[in-house]
């Protein structure tokens, strides 16, 4: 490794299992910071913060714990929150990159995505829910409501499957989940770097800059990345680690 500066991981806990790569990093020995899970900070009922309020709290936190990353790792759709996070970083003083890895750069779209196929896993019909959804108009926050939906097909699945005893202990986790994943999901595609901060990333084929992005795009293209990711196969892994080094020992002038 180029240095012992710790990696600020910018991740989230998906609702399927899968190695977290802060883990699979720290397991090769790389020196790991992992930000406040931003999922788990909106499963709450409040209404989601800002994408830029998300990255202020990571910075300060890391500012506070005396911590002061060379590279951001910004995974999936955490991608925004991980450049917001070196931006400031970098606005602060510290000299640090950014490595994006399986980038996803969100928005509605993908919450209406997510929505589908997590009530698809439920066994629920996710076009007779988005027309309950358009017949109902502006009744509250659209996550919510969405939630509501879940948390009620939910509760019909287990009932469906005899299981209907344990909902009272599973649904309020699951619900839970759901609210924070969805709400991060609408929150995430809303904010851009004012300057984009030096940054490498690790995609799929065919995955692009955004419309935005000003800059270099500097990439290392892995087949089936997302399932790579997902078993932590090596070659995936070893992208992620030698783009990281990349950055780590790049000239401070690249942008």
């Amino acid at each position: 490794m180029s240095e012992s500066r710790p990696l600020c991981i910018v991740d989230f806990r998906r609702l399927e299992a899968r190695p977290a790569l802060a883990a699979v990093l720290a397991e090769r020995g790389w020196p790991v910071i992992t930000a406040d899970d931003p999922v788990a900070e909106l499963a709450g009922g409040d209404r989601p913060p800002s994408l830029p309020t998300l990255a202020r709290r990571c910075v300060d936190k890391l500012a506070g714990d005396g911590d002061h990353p060379g590279v951001v790792v910004g995974v999936c759709a955490a991608a925004r929150l991980g450049l917001l996070v070196a931006e400031l970083l970098r606005r602060r003083g510290v000299d640090t990159r950014c490595v994006l890895v399986d980038p996803n750069w969100a928005g509605h779209a993908e919450l209406t995505v997510s929505f589908d196929a997590i009530l698809s896993s439920l066994g629920g019909s996710p076009a007779a829910a988005r027309a309950a959804l358009a017949s109902a108009g502006d009744t509250g926050p659209e996550v919510e409501r969405m939630t509501a939906i879940l948390e009620r097909r939910l509760r019909t699945a287990l009932s469906e499957k005899g299981q209907a005893a344990i909902a009272d202990a599973v649904v309020p986790m699951m619900v839970g989940r759901y609210r924070g994943w969805l709400g991060f999901l609408q929150v995430a595609g809303t904010a851009t770097p004012a300057r984009v901060p030096p940054t490498w990333a690790v995609v799929p084929p065919g995955r692009t800059r955004p419309q935005w992005w000003e800059g270099v795009w500097r990439t290392t293209v892995v087949e089936d990345l997302d399932d790579k990711l997902r078993r932590a196969h090596p070659e995936a892994i070893d992208a992620v680690t030698a783009t990281i080094e990349e950055a780590l020992t790049a000239g401070l002038s690249s942008t």
